[in-house]
């Protein structure tokens, strides 16, 4: 039974990876996944070619991305667009590519990103306004 209890928090922690690694992109994105594989900031470094100061930005990143993905659920419940929840609930959820969200949804791959993009400087503003309860800022902006 605990063997059980750890398998399902592994495939949760997992899962909460993948949806942080959807909020970045470029070397920051490639940053997490050498760090979830354990390099050191010196050999991340000397892979993706850059300092290990610019690996030091993941623990900026982590201040923002933390408050998101704690509240992931609530942020996409309280967009007022329903196309973007829709577009959103996929990407972070369900996981799908742009590609499947264009398939099944009918806007085009560009405006997909464009949403995701979008959405998430209105997520990263929110955090910055109110850390412990961004959800709190993006409802007060709907009023």
């Amino acid at each position: 039974m605990r063997a059980e209890s750890d398998t399902k928090k592994a495939e949760a922690d997992q899962a909460q990876v993948e949806q942080l690694l959807r909020l970045l992109e470029g070397k920051d994105r490639e940053i997490v996944a050498f760090m979830r594989d354990g390099l050191s900031q010196k050999q991340i470094a000397k892979m993706i070619e850059t300092t290990p100061g610019a690996v030091k930005r993941w623990k900026r990143l982590k201040i923002w991305t933390a408050p998101i993905l704690h509240h992931l659920d609530a942020l996409i419940d309280c967009l007022p667009e329903e196309n973007d929840r829709n577009v959103m609930e996929r990407y972070f959820l369900d996981g799908q590519s742009f590609s499947e969200i264009t398939e099944a949804l009918g806007p085009s791959r560009s405006t997909i990103e464009e949403i995701v993009k979008r959405v998430i400087v209105q997520w990263k503003k929110a955090v910055k306004e109110n850390p412990t309860d961004p959800v709190s800022a993006m409802t007060k902006k709907e009023r």
